[in-house]
């Protein structure tokens, strides 16, 4: 991930049927793997790049505590405004999140 996304995050997953999630990204500078957590969920895992750039980064996702969707596609982009915008594309569901966070 770019040095730029280095730090905790947190806000809401916004899923298109209409669940929102509490979030949390653990995002160590110059590594390629982050760690997620949905507390209200009970699920936790991994995100790990695979591509990114100064602002703007992709990754997989991959639940390794709880019953959550186990793998996922995620895109990321640090907005002018110093937010997060995180687009989620799960696995084999039909239906898909975004999330905006902000660094604590």
């Amino acid at each position: 991930f770019p040095a730029s996304m280095t730090g905790v995050w947190s806000g809401n997953l916004q899923q298109s049927d209409g669940k929102v999630w509490p979030m949390q990204v653990s995002i160590p500078g110059g590594v390629a793997v982050a760690t997620v957590s949905y507390p209200s969920l009970g699920c936790a895992g991994t995100w790990t790049a695979t591509s990114a750039d100064t602002a703007a980064a992709t990754a997989s996702e991959h639940i390794t505590t709880g019953a959550c969707t186990e793998r996922g596609a995620v895109e990321l982009l640090l907005a002018e405004d110093g937010t997060l915008q995180v687009g989620y594309f799960p696995e084999g569901a039909a239906y898909t999140g975004s999330a905006v966070l902000a660094r604590s």
